[in-house]
């Protein structure tokens, strides 16, 4: 029971760590800016700087634990368990959450069209840190993931811009992506978006504008 408190509390952390997004991207990005929002935004997350961060920190874990040890009654706003468990859950409601162990994702349950809408989880991230220049390569290994790539979305320091293509495999997911400091997501014309479990994911750089030192891209599953 206390492994799956904490997989809620993982997931739910992940999506407020997109409050720092604009510290931890290349200097003069706001990758916030273009990441979707989230219900993080109902925590109390430290401000940049702040000299009491330590004591919004012990905020947040509160807020977090009043809403997961809620778990057991009708107005519990986290649960936990598989996808299939999610899918046959027979009394959801309006804004419950759902952190879904077997593809570390999350989910909120919306009334209005009666469905499950992914709201977060752990994209796949590929990162240039130090230097990005035209030829470069990276193959990265997906571990435990499985399913199909919905969108890829990138962001490269100010003032420089890139050309990527991404690959699975040996085949080709998009080629020709644009990269430039105000961030791109790209969720169409996407080719052989099936990946699974220790599927090989590549970023190949094809042109580079600029110098920069950094490129980060998320690839996003469903």
């Amino acid at each position: 029971m206390k492994a799956r408190k904490w997989t809620a509390v993982l997931a739910i952390l992940s999506l407020a760590a997109c409050a720092f997004a604009p510290q931890l991207g290349p200097a003069g990005n706001a990758i916030q800016s273009f990441l979707a929002p989230t219900p993080a935004d109902a925590y109390t997350v430290p401000s940049r700087g702040a000299s009491n961060w330590d004591e919004d920190l012990q905020t947040i874990f509160d807020e977090i634990d009043a809403d997961i040890t809620t778990a057991g009654s009708g107005t519990a706003k986290v649960r936990t368990g598989t996808l299939a468990e999610m899918n046959a859950y027979a009394t959801p409601y309006d804004g419950l959450l759902w952190s879904v162990e077997d593809y570390n994702r999350l989910y909120r349950y919306e009334e209005t069209g009666a469905s499950w809408q992914r709201i977060g989880g752990a994209p796949i991230r590929i990162s240039l840190m130090g230097s990005v220049s035209t030829g470069t390569k990276i193959v990265q290994v997906i571990a435990g993931e499985s399913g199909t790539i919905s969108a890829i979305k990138a962001i490269i320091d100010s003032g420089t811009s890139a050309t990527i293509t991404i690959k699975n495999g040996a085949n080709t997911v998009y080629s020709g992506l644009a990269v430039d400091s105000s961030g791109v997501t790209q969720d169409s014309g996407l080719s052989n978006t099936t990946v699974t479990e220790y599927s090989k994911l590549q970023l190949d750089v094809t042109a580079v504008d600029g110098s920069p030192a950094n490129l980060l891209i998320w690839i996003l599953t469903e």
